[in-house]
């Protein structure tokens, strides 16, 4: 997703077929996608080449994979902070399998 946000216009992200990867995430994760392009640029810019897909170096996993653990974290702190309810309810929200 990295490589369609960076390698294409806005108007063919939902349309390009260039690639067996598509952009099926709501727009929100696209514009996520287009911004972590610019940081992704300085680890490893052929992972944002979209005829270069599957691609993998050592610098892009760890990148990925630190993106998410961030991300994730960040998520999960902005939650807690913004919950009013009870502990049982917090509970549910942390455990939730997208997190």
């Amino acid at each position: 997703w990295l490589a369609i946000t960076s390698s294409l216009p806005l108007e063919r992200w939902y349309t390009d077929e260039t690639s067996v990867w598509t952009l099926d995430y709501p727009p929100m994760f696209a514009y996520f996608e287009f911004g972590l392009g610019f940081i992704a640029k300085w680890v490893d810019d052929e992972m944002l080449i979209l005829d270069n897909v599957p691609y993998a170096s050592v610098q892009t996993i760890v990148f990925q994979r630190l993106t998410v653990i961030l991300f994730g974290d960040l998520a999960i702190f902005a939650a807690v902070q913004a919950h009013h309810g009870s502990a049982y309810d917090l509970a549910l929200l942390l455990l939730h399998p997208a997190l």
